[in-house]
Protein backbone atom coordinates (compact mmCIF):
# COMPACT_ATOMS: atom_id res chain seq x y z
CA UNK A 1 0.00 0.00 0.00
CA UNK A 2 1.18 3.33 -0.85
CA UNK A 3 1.79 6.53 1.08
CA UNK A 4 -1.08 8.09 -0.36
CA UNK A 5 -3.62 5.15 -0.03
CA UNK A 6 -2.01 5.00 4.20
CA UNK A 7 -2.72 8.66 4.55
CA UNK A 8 -6.47 8.55 2.81
CA UNK A 9 -7.30 5.57 5.21
CA UNK A 10 -6.25 7.24 8.50
CA UNK A 11 -8.18 9.93 7.23
CA UNK A 12 -11.39 7.87 6.66
CA UNK A 13 -10.87 6.51 10.23
CA UNK A 14 -10.36 9.84 11.94
CA UNK A 15 -13.98 11.26 9.59
CA UNK A 16 -15.64 7.58 10.71
CA UNK A 17 -14.50 8.51 14.36
CA UNK A 18 -15.35 12.03 14.47
CA UNK A 19 -19.32 11.13 12.84
CA UNK A 20 -19.97 8.70 15.58
CA UNK A 21 -18.83 10.67 18.19
CA UNK A 22 -20.90 13.50 17.49
CA UNK A 23 -23.98 11.92 17.90
CA UNK A 24 -25.74 11.82 20.92
CA UNK A 25 -26.63 7.84 20.97
CA UNK A 26 -22.66 7.41 21.41
CA UNK A 27 -22.24 9.47 24.60
CA UNK A 28 -25.10 7.17 26.30
CA UNK A 29 -23.26 4.04 25.06
CA UNK A 30 -20.02 5.39 26.29
CA UNK A 31 -21.37 6.32 29.86
CA UNK A 32 -23.24 2.67 30.00
CA UNK A 33 -20.19 1.34 29.53
CA UNK A 34 -17.49 3.24 31.38
CA UNK A 35 -20.41 3.10 34.52
CA UNK A 36 -20.20 -0.76 34.02
CA UNK A 37 -16.78 -1.13 33.55
CA UNK A 38 -15.93 1.04 36.63
CA UNK A 39 -18.71 -0.71 38.94
CA UNK A 40 -17.10 -4.07 38.19
CA UNK A 41 -13.86 -2.99 39.56
CA UNK A 42 -15.09 -1.15 42.18
CA UNK A 43 -17.62 -3.68 43.57
CA UNK A 44 -15.30 -6.82 43.18
CA UNK A 45 -17.09 -7.96 40.04
CA UNK A 46 -20.23 -8.53 41.87
CA UNK A 47 -23.27 -6.19 40.49
CA UNK A 48 -25.42 -7.32 42.90
CA UNK A 49 -23.59 -6.24 45.60
CA UNK A 50 -22.68 -3.02 44.36
CA UNK A 51 -24.60 -0.85 46.52
CA UNK A 52 -22.83 -2.57 49.91
CA UNK A 53 -19.59 -3.13 47.60
CA UNK A 54 -18.74 0.38 46.12
CA UNK A 55 -18.51 3.11 49.26
CA UNK A 56 -19.07 7.35 48.82
CA UNK A 57 -15.22 8.12 47.85
CA UNK A 58 -16.02 5.45 45.18
CA UNK A 59 -19.25 6.62 43.99
CA UNK A 60 -17.83 10.30 43.77
CA UNK A 61 -15.16 8.90 41.79
CA UNK A 62 -17.28 7.41 39.13
CA UNK A 63 -19.77 10.35 39.53
CA UNK A 64 -16.69 13.09 38.54
CA UNK A 65 -15.33 11.25 35.56
CA UNK A 66 -18.80 10.38 34.04
CA UNK A 67 -19.25 14.10 34.10
CA UNK A 68 -15.79 14.69 33.31
CA UNK A 69 -16.68 12.53 29.76
CA UNK A 70 -20.06 13.54 29.44
CA UNK A 71 -19.00 17.61 29.44
CA UNK A 72 -15.60 16.72 27.43
CA UNK A 73 -18.21 15.01 24.51
CA UNK A 74 -20.15 17.73 25.07
CA UNK A 75 -17.74 20.67 23.92
CA UNK A 76 -15.98 18.75 21.89
CA UNK A 77 -18.96 18.44 19.23
CA UNK A 78 -19.54 22.23 19.32
CA UNK A 79 -18.61 23.96 15.94
CA UNK A 80 -15.55 26.14 15.83
CA UNK A 81 -15.98 30.20 16.76
CA UNK A 82 -14.24 32.32 14.32
CA UNK A 83 -11.27 34.77 15.90
CA UNK A 84 -11.26 37.97 17.01
CA UNK A 85 -11.10 40.05 14.20
CA UNK A 86 -11.57 37.84 11.29
CA UNK A 87 -14.21 37.37 8.59
CA UNK A 88 -15.70 33.68 9.45
CA UNK A 89 -16.56 31.91 6.41
CA UNK A 90 -18.19 28.64 6.62
CA UNK A 91 -18.75 25.53 4.92
CA UNK A 92 -20.64 22.88 5.51
CA UNK A 93 -21.54 20.42 3.18
CA UNK A 94 -22.98 17.01 4.09
CA UNK A 95 -22.12 14.20 1.88
CA UNK A 96 -24.09 10.23 2.02
CA UNK A 97 -21.16 8.11 2.21
CA UNK A 98 -17.32 8.22 3.37
CA UNK A 99 -15.94 8.22 -0.27
CA UNK A 100 -17.99 11.54 -1.11
CA UNK A 101 -16.87 13.11 1.82
CA UNK A 102 -13.28 11.90 1.52
CA UNK A 103 -13.47 13.81 -2.24
CA UNK A 104 -15.49 16.67 -1.07
CA UNK A 105 -12.33 17.36 1.51
CA UNK A 106 -9.48 16.62 -0.58
CA UNK A 107 -10.59 18.39 -3.92
CA UNK A 108 -13.13 20.68 -2.95
CA UNK A 109 -13.11 22.21 0.71
CA UNK A 110 -9.55 22.48 1.15
CA UNK A 111 -8.76 24.01 -2.43
CA UNK A 112 -11.95 26.66 -1.17
CA UNK A 113 -10.05 27.55 1.72
CA UNK A 114 -6.93 28.80 -0.36
CA UNK A 115 -9.42 30.17 -2.89
CA UNK A 116 -11.20 32.45 -0.55
CA UNK A 117 -8.21 33.75 1.35
CA UNK A 118 -6.08 34.44 -1.83
CA UNK A 119 -4.77 37.85 -1.48
CA UNK A 120 -7.19 38.45 1.54
CA UNK A 121 -5.78 36.01 4.19
CA UNK A 122 -5.72 38.68 7.15
CA UNK A 123 -9.21 38.96 6.30
CA UNK A 124 -10.87 35.41 6.64
CA UNK A 125 -10.82 32.57 8.67
CA UNK A 126 -12.40 29.45 6.87
CA UNK A 127 -14.05 26.42 9.21
CA UNK A 128 -15.30 23.87 8.19
CA UNK A 129 -18.10 21.47 9.97
CA UNK A 130 -18.55 17.90 10.65
CA UNK A 131 -21.05 16.19 8.95
CA UNK A 132 -22.68 15.83 11.77
CA UNK A 133 -23.41 19.91 12.03
CA UNK A 134 -23.31 20.36 8.21
CA UNK A 135 -26.55 17.77 8.15
CA UNK A 136 -27.85 20.56 10.64
CA UNK A 137 -28.11 23.67 8.14
CA UNK A 138 -30.75 22.86 6.09
CA UNK A 139 -32.18 25.83 5.65
CA UNK A 140 -31.42 29.77 6.21
CA UNK A 141 -33.59 30.01 9.83
CA UNK A 142 -30.91 26.89 10.99
CA UNK A 143 -27.84 28.58 9.29
CA UNK A 144 -29.12 31.98 11.71
CA UNK A 145 -28.07 29.18 14.77
CA UNK A 146 -24.99 28.80 13.50
CA UNK A 147 -24.27 32.09 12.61
CA UNK A 148 -24.53 33.07 15.82
CA UNK A 149 -22.79 29.87 17.88
CA UNK A 150 -19.63 30.52 15.35
CA UNK A 151 -19.38 34.23 14.62
CA UNK A 152 -19.77 33.54 11.00
CA UNK A 153 -20.61 35.93 8.48
CA UNK A 154 -21.51 33.81 5.38
CA UNK A 155 -22.18 29.96 5.28
CA UNK A 156 -21.70 28.10 2.54
CA UNK A 157 -24.22 24.87 2.59
CA UNK A 158 -25.47 22.17 0.57
CA UNK A 159 -24.93 18.40 0.42
CA UNK A 160 -22.73 16.04 -2.48
CA UNK A 161 -24.39 13.06 -3.45
CA UNK A 162 -23.16 10.31 -6.69
CA UNK A 163 -25.87 9.88 -9.26
CA UNK A 164 -26.45 8.68 -12.36
CA UNK A 165 -26.84 10.73 -15.25
CA UNK A 166 -27.44 9.85 -18.82
CA UNK A 167 -25.99 6.47 -17.83
CA UNK A 168 -22.75 7.77 -16.17
CA UNK A 169 -21.80 8.82 -12.43
CA UNK A 170 -22.09 12.37 -12.00
CA UNK A 171 -21.38 14.20 -8.38
CA UNK A 172 -24.33 16.14 -7.84
CA UNK A 173 -23.56 19.55 -5.32
CA UNK A 174 -26.53 21.31 -3.97
CA UNK A 175 -25.17 24.72 -2.60
CA UNK A 176 -26.58 27.21 -0.96
CA UNK A 177 -25.50 30.48 1.36
CA UNK A 178 -26.69 32.70 3.89
CA UNK A 179 -24.95 35.99 4.82
CA UNK A 180 -24.65 38.10 8.10
CA UNK A 181 -25.13 42.03 7.63
CA UNK A 182 -26.89 44.53 9.60
CA UNK A 183 -30.54 44.99 9.50
CA UNK A 184 -31.26 46.51 6.04
CA UNK A 185 -34.62 47.45 4.28
CA UNK A 186 -36.20 44.83 2.61
CA UNK A 187 -35.64 45.42 -1.15
CA UNK A 188 -31.85 45.91 -0.38
CA UNK A 189 -32.06 42.66 1.06
CA UNK A 190 -33.74 40.95 -1.62
CA UNK A 191 -31.86 42.60 -4.12
CA UNK A 192 -28.89 41.18 -1.87
CA UNK A 193 -30.27 37.70 -2.27
CA UNK A 194 -30.47 38.06 -6.24
CA UNK A 195 -26.68 38.60 -6.47
CA UNK A 196 -26.18 35.47 -4.04
CA UNK A 197 -28.67 33.07 -6.47
CA UNK A 198 -26.72 34.82 -9.46
CA UNK A 199 -23.04 34.03 -8.53
CA UNK A 200 -24.10 30.80 -6.80
CA UNK A 201 -25.92 28.01 -8.37
CA UNK A 202 -28.36 26.09 -6.57
CA UNK A 203 -26.78 22.81 -7.83
CA UNK A 204 -24.02 21.35 -9.53
CA UNK A 205 -23.79 18.53 -11.94
CA UNK A 206 -20.56 17.08 -13.21
CA UNK A 207 -18.54 13.48 -14.05
CA UNK A 208 -17.04 11.78 -11.59
CA UNK A 209 -14.59 10.71 -14.58
CA UNK A 210 -13.75 14.57 -14.66
CA UNK A 211 -14.03 15.48 -11.27
CA UNK A 212 -10.79 17.57 -11.58
CA UNK A 213 -11.91 19.77 -13.49
CA UNK A 214 -15.87 19.72 -12.42
CA UNK A 215 -14.02 20.36 -8.91
CA UNK A 216 -11.56 22.82 -9.89
CA UNK A 217 -14.19 25.26 -11.60
CA UNK A 218 -16.71 25.09 -8.65
CA UNK A 219 -14.15 25.86 -6.15
CA UNK A 220 -13.26 28.78 -7.95
CA UNK A 221 -16.44 30.53 -8.60
CA UNK A 222 -17.00 29.31 -5.09
CA UNK A 223 -13.95 31.61 -4.10
CA UNK A 224 -14.91 34.39 -6.11
CA UNK A 225 -18.66 34.68 -5.20
CA UNK A 226 -17.20 34.08 -1.50
CA UNK A 227 -14.80 37.38 -1.82
CA UNK A 228 -18.32 39.40 -3.28
CA UNK A 229 -20.77 38.59 -1.26
CA UNK A 230 -18.61 39.26 2.08
CA UNK A 231 -17.78 42.50 0.21
CA UNK A 232 -21.54 43.67 -0.17
CA UNK A 233 -21.92 42.47 3.64
CA UNK A 234 -18.83 44.74 4.52
CA UNK A 235 -20.64 47.63 2.58
CA UNK A 236 -24.32 47.15 4.02
CA UNK A 237 -22.43 46.48 7.48
CA UNK A 238 -20.59 50.34 7.05
CA UNK A 239 -17.11 48.50 7.07
CA UNK A 240 -16.83 50.64 4.10
CA UNK A 241 -12.43 49.79 3.36
CA UNK A 242 -12.42 46.28 3.79
CA UNK A 243 -15.62 45.84 1.10
CA UNK A 244 -13.55 48.06 -0.95
CA UNK A 245 -10.06 46.07 -0.77
CA UNK A 246 -12.06 42.72 -1.16
CA UNK A 247 -14.02 43.66 -4.48
CA UNK A 248 -11.11 45.44 -5.45
CA UNK A 249 -8.14 41.78 -5.04
CA UNK A 250 -11.30 40.73 -6.80
CA UNK A 251 -11.43 42.85 -9.97
CA UNK A 252 -7.51 42.62 -10.52
CA UNK A 253 -7.93 38.84 -10.19
CA UNK A 254 -10.57 38.92 -12.98
CA UNK A 255 -8.88 40.77 -15.17
CA UNK A 256 -6.00 38.43 -15.21
CA UNK A 257 -8.19 35.37 -15.24
CA UNK A 258 -10.03 36.22 -17.96
CA UNK A 259 -6.88 36.68 -19.79
CA UNK A 260 -5.48 33.78 -19.02
CA UNK A 261 -7.64 31.09 -17.95
CA UNK A 262 -10.28 30.84 -21.43
CA UNK A 263 -11.93 27.62 -19.43
CA UNK A 264 -13.28 30.37 -16.69
CA UNK A 265 -15.14 32.97 -18.57
CA UNK A 266 -18.75 32.09 -18.11
CA UNK A 267 -17.83 31.84 -14.38
CA UNK A 268 -17.02 35.57 -14.44
CA UNK A 269 -19.28 37.40 -16.51
CA UNK A 270 -22.14 38.11 -14.04
CA UNK A 271 -18.83 39.52 -11.52
CA UNK A 272 -16.78 41.64 -14.29
CA UNK A 273 -20.18 43.13 -15.04
CA UNK A 274 -20.95 44.24 -11.22
CA UNK A 275 -17.80 44.79 -9.75
CA UNK A 276 -16.79 48.13 -11.60
CA UNK A 277 -20.30 49.51 -10.08
CA UNK A 278 -19.25 48.42 -6.16
CA UNK A 279 -15.83 49.73 -6.27
CA UNK A 280 -16.84 52.67 -8.35
CA UNK A 281 -19.52 53.11 -4.93
CA UNK A 282 -17.43 52.45 -2.16
CA UNK A 283 -14.24 54.63 -4.14
CA UNK A 284 -15.87 57.58 -4.01
CA UNK A 285 -17.93 57.06 -0.25
CA UNK A 286 -13.95 56.36 0.42
CA UNK A 287 -12.18 59.14 -1.28
CA UNK A 288 -14.72 61.77 0.16
CA UNK A 289 -14.30 60.40 3.89
CA UNK A 290 -9.97 60.39 3.18
CA UNK A 291 -10.13 63.92 1.88
CA UNK A 292 -12.70 65.58 4.55
CA UNK A 293 -10.62 63.81 7.62
CA UNK A 294 -7.35 65.30 6.66
CA UNK A 295 -5.30 62.62 8.19
CA UNK A 296 -2.01 62.32 7.74
CA UNK A 297 -0.78 61.96 3.79
CA UNK A 298 -4.61 62.16 3.07
CA UNK A 299 -4.17 62.93 -0.80
CA UNK A 300 -1.71 59.86 -1.24
CA UNK A 301 -4.69 57.90 -0.25
CA UNK A 302 -7.15 60.03 -1.86
CA UNK A 303 -4.93 58.98 -5.30
CA UNK A 304 -5.60 55.55 -4.51
CA UNK A 305 -9.05 55.67 -4.88
CA UNK A 306 -8.81 58.13 -7.49
CA UNK A 307 -7.23 55.59 -9.96
CA UNK A 308 -9.72 52.61 -9.28
CA UNK A 309 -12.52 55.38 -9.97
CA UNK A 310 -10.60 55.96 -13.25
CA UNK A 311 -10.13 52.45 -14.11
CA UNK A 312 -13.76 51.32 -13.31
CA UNK A 313 -15.73 54.21 -13.95
CA UNK A 314 -14.20 56.90 -15.92
CA UNK A 315 -17.30 59.20 -16.50
CA UNK A 316 -18.21 59.38 -12.51
CA UNK A 317 -19.70 62.48 -11.72
CA UNK A 318 -18.09 62.98 -7.96
CA UNK A 319 -14.85 61.09 -9.19
CA UNK A 320 -14.47 64.04 -11.28
CA UNK A 321 -15.17 66.67 -8.54
CA UNK A 322 -12.97 65.26 -6.10
CA UNK A 323 -9.73 64.61 -8.81
CA UNK A 324 -10.11 68.36 -9.86
CA UNK A 325 -9.82 69.16 -5.65
CA UNK A 326 -6.95 66.53 -5.75
CA UNK A 327 -4.95 68.13 -8.67
CA UNK A 328 -5.61 71.35 -7.24
CA UNK A 329 -4.53 70.80 -3.27
CA UNK A 330 -1.67 68.47 -4.24
CA UNK A 331 -0.31 70.10 -7.08
CA UNK A 332 -2.13 73.37 -7.16
CA UNK A 333 -2.26 72.09 -11.02
CA UNK A 334 -5.37 74.60 -12.47
CA UNK A 335 -5.16 73.14 -15.50
CA UNK A 336 -5.45 69.59 -14.89
CA UNK A 337 -8.01 70.33 -12.38
CA UNK A 338 -9.72 72.90 -14.83
CA UNK A 339 -9.99 69.66 -17.14
CA UNK A 340 -12.03 67.42 -14.21
CA UNK A 341 -14.46 69.87 -13.44
CA UNK A 342 -15.22 70.41 -17.05
CA UNK A 343 -15.16 66.45 -17.78
CA UNK A 344 -18.19 66.69 -14.92
CA UNK A 345 -20.64 68.98 -16.96
CA UNK A 346 -23.92 67.92 -16.39
CA UNK A 347 -27.55 70.25 -15.93
CA UNK A 348 -28.65 67.50 -12.83
CA UNK A 349 -26.02 69.26 -10.07
CA UNK A 350 -24.11 72.65 -10.17
CA UNK A 351 -21.44 71.74 -7.23
CA UNK A 352 -19.38 71.69 -10.43
CA UNK A 353 -19.72 75.25 -10.85
CA UNK A 354 -18.99 76.40 -7.33
CA UNK A 355 -15.93 74.21 -8.27
CA UNK A 356 -15.29 75.94 -11.54
CA UNK A 357 -15.62 79.71 -10.50
CA UNK A 358 -13.12 78.65 -7.42
CA UNK A 359 -10.45 77.71 -9.75
CA UNK A 360 -11.46 80.82 -12.37
CA UNK A 361 -11.08 83.24 -9.18
CA UNK A 362 -8.05 81.94 -8.02
CA UNK A 363 -6.10 82.02 -11.62
CA UNK A 364 -7.25 85.61 -11.50
CA UNK A 365 -10.18 85.98 -13.41
CA UNK A 366 -12.70 87.60 -10.87
CA UNK A 367 -15.08 88.94 -13.62
CA UNK A 368 -15.57 85.60 -15.03
CA UNK A 369 -16.07 83.50 -11.67
CA UNK A 370 -18.49 85.73 -10.76
CA UNK A 371 -20.32 85.14 -13.72
CA UNK A 372 -20.34 81.31 -13.11
CA UNK A 373 -21.30 81.86 -9.46
CA UNK A 374 -24.52 83.87 -10.61
CA UNK A 375 -25.44 80.64 -12.80
CA UNK A 376 -24.91 78.27 -10.15
CA UNK A 377 -26.47 79.89 -7.59
CA UNK A 378 -29.72 79.55 -9.42
CA UNK A 379 -29.39 75.58 -10.12
CA UNK A 380 -30.04 72.63 -8.27
CA UNK A 381 -26.79 71.64 -5.54
CA UNK A 382 -26.97 69.61 -1.98
CA UNK A 383 -26.91 71.67 1.16
CA UNK A 384 -24.53 70.49 2.52
CA UNK A 385 -22.26 72.02 -0.65
CA UNK A 386 -22.17 75.65 -0.10
CA UNK A 387 -20.59 75.41 3.34
CA UNK A 388 -18.32 72.57 2.37
CA UNK A 389 -17.31 75.12 -0.38
CA UNK A 390 -16.72 77.70 1.91
CA UNK A 391 -14.49 75.69 4.38
CA UNK A 392 -12.85 74.94 1.73
CA UNK A 393 -11.93 78.77 0.38
CA UNK A 394 -10.65 79.79 3.91
CA UNK A 395 -8.30 76.69 4.40
CA UNK A 396 -6.68 77.95 1.01
CA UNK A 397 -6.87 81.48 2.35
CA UNK A 398 -5.45 80.71 5.57
CA UNK A 399 -2.25 78.55 3.25
CA UNK A 400 -2.46 81.65 0.83
CA UNK A 401 -3.51 85.01 2.46
CA UNK A 402 -2.22 87.07 -0.88
CA UNK A 403 -5.15 85.04 -2.92
CA UNK A 404 -7.15 88.29 -1.70
CA UNK A 405 -9.93 87.78 -4.60
CA UNK A 406 -11.33 84.65 -2.30
CA UNK A 407 -12.71 87.08 0.25
CA UNK A 408 -14.83 88.09 -2.59
CA UNK A 409 -16.07 84.38 -3.37
CA UNK A 410 -17.04 83.75 0.08
CA UNK A 411 -19.38 86.87 0.25
CA UNK A 412 -21.15 85.63 -2.84
CA UNK A 413 -21.46 82.08 -1.29
CA UNK A 414 -22.68 83.89 2.16
CA UNK A 415 -25.02 86.27 0.04
CA UNK A 416 -26.53 84.15 -2.11
CA UNK A 417 -26.24 80.67 -1.54
CA UNK A 418 -26.24 80.35 2.17
CA UNK A 419 -28.20 83.64 2.81
CA UNK A 420 -26.03 84.39 5.77
CA UNK A 421 -25.96 88.41 5.16
CA UNK A 422 -23.73 89.60 8.60
CA UNK A 423 -20.75 86.97 7.21
CA UNK A 424 -21.46 88.13 3.47
CA UNK A 425 -20.79 91.64 4.72
CA UNK A 426 -17.98 90.98 6.67
CA UNK A 427 -16.69 88.87 3.53
CA UNK A 428 -17.14 91.80 1.21
CA UNK A 429 -15.66 94.82 3.40
CA UNK A 430 -12.26 92.47 3.59
CA UNK A 431 -11.98 91.56 -0.19
CA UNK A 432 -12.84 95.54 -0.79
CA UNK A 433 -10.19 96.40 2.29
CA UNK A 434 -7.69 93.97 0.73
CA UNK A 435 -8.39 95.06 -3.14
CA UNK A 436 -7.77 98.19 -2.63
CA UNK A 437 -4.48 98.14 -1.13
CA UNK A 438 -3.55 96.14 -3.71
CA UNK A 439 -5.01 98.19 -6.37
CA UNK A 440 -6.21 95.66 -8.24
CA UNK A 441 -9.96 93.54 -9.15
CA UNK A 442 -11.56 97.28 -9.57
CA UNK A 443 -14.74 96.15 -11.13
CA UNK A 444 -15.10 93.68 -8.55
CA UNK A 445 -14.83 96.25 -6.12
CA UNK A 446 -17.79 98.22 -7.70
CA UNK A 447 -19.95 94.89 -7.11
CA UNK A 448 -18.98 94.08 -3.50
CA UNK A 449 -20.19 97.61 -2.52
CA UNK A 450 -23.39 97.67 -4.40
CA UNK A 451 -23.92 93.67 -2.45
CA UNK A 452 -23.30 95.37 0.88
CA UNK A 453 -25.51 98.50 0.02
CA UNK A 454 -28.04 95.88 -0.28
CA UNK A 455 -27.15 94.08 2.57
CA UNK A 456 -27.80 97.01 5.12
CA UNK A 457 -30.94 97.40 3.10
CA UNK A 458 -32.01 94.26 3.86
Amino acid sequence: MDAESLSREKIDWVSLIARFWEKQITIVCVLIVTAVVLIRFFSGANLLEMSTGIDWFEWSILSLLLMGIFLFWHFSRKPPITSKGKIGIVVGISCEDKKERQRLKADFVMALKSEITKGNSQHFEVLELSEYHAKKITSQESARKYHKAMRAHLIIYGNARVRGHHGTEHYVIDLNASILHISIPQEVSNAVSREMRALIPQQRLFPVSDEVTGFSITRKSMGLATRYIVGVASLLSGDISTSFDLHLGLWDEIKKCLQDEQDFKDEYGYLKTKLPNRLAVEGVILANFVYRSKEENYLRKMERFLSVLQEVDPGNYEAHLLRGIYYFLFERDIVKAKEEIRKSRNERDVSWQFSDAFLTAYDGDLETAHKIYRRAFLGNVSNAAPLEVETFIQDVLEQEPSKIQLWYCLGMINYFSKGDLQLAKQDFEKFIEEARKANSFLKSIDYAATYIAEIEKN
